[in-house]
């Protein structure tokens, strides 16, 4: 089941799926919509998952498992999406890994960014789809008021870097 491919570089225009497959960004140092901004104000046409555009609430996580793994395995099968971005962390993407179509996301090699509980669908992919993920920055992570938001610019700019196929230096 492993990918013979690895993802292809994201070009300007490129359609980023957006999705919570761990905890729903609803707390107030975190920023959605001032994340969805800055990636769209970076050239990228932005989609929502389900998770989010119906702003589902199931205790700490965003949904339940199984609708979780859904918008996972439809952003990495959809073939409109060109790159998939966590909204956040936070707890319950363990459950989602005996959920998942490894099958389709090796079919379909696309870049996977997020960090933290995202870790264990990152290592997954890795592990049985052949495919390297990065541990990169969060749509709704450092764009609240009380951020550094040049940081978190610059984290950014390091991503899109990587994602286009640059070698980013360190400054």
């Amino acid at each position: 089941m492993k990918s013979n491919s690895k993802p292809p570089r994201l070009r300007e225009g490129a359609t980023v799926a957006v999705i919570a497959p761990s905890s729903y960004p609803d707390y107030p140092h975190f920023n959605l919509y001032g994340g969805l901004e800055y990636i769209r104000s970076l050239g990228y046409r932005v989609v929502l998952g389900d998770t989010l555009k119906h702003a589902l609430m199931n205790g700490l996580t965003s949904a339940p498992p199984q609708e979780r793994a859904k918008e996972v395995n439809w952003a990495f099968t959809d073939k409109s999406v060109d790159a998939i971005i966590c909204a956040r962390g936070g707890v319950g993407s363990l459950e989602l890994l005996r959920l998942l179509d490894y099958e389709g996301i090796a079919s379909n090699p696309k870049p996977f960014v997020g960090y933290s509980d995202t870790t264990s669908i990152q290592n997954a992919v890795l592990s049985l789809c052949g495919l390297p993920t990065i541990q990169g920055p969060m749509a709704a992570v450092g764009f609240a008021g009380d951020s550094d938001i040049e940081r978190t610019k610059g984290y950014w700019a390091t991503l899109i870097s990587v994602l286009r196929g640059e070698t980013p230096t360190l400054g």
